[in-house]
């Protein structure tokens, strides 16, 4: 599992920011989600694929 908290950069949680997961060869999608209304996320990540996250 990969977790955290989106925070701006005043330290205040961004609600409802999208968190995409990609395989860093090929960027092929590996999972995405949405930060809840505190900026939290997590993500179900094999934790032997090496991966980038994108946060829009």
């Amino acid at each position: 599992m990969f977790e955290g908290i989106i925070m701006s950069d005043t330290n205040q949680p961004i609600a409802f920011a999208n968190v995409i997961a990609e395989k860093i060869n090929t960027n092929e999608l590996i999972t995405g989600t949405i930060s809840d209304e505190f900026g939290k996320f997590s993500l179900e990540i094999n934790s032997n694929t090496p991966f980038n996250i994108s946060i829009t």
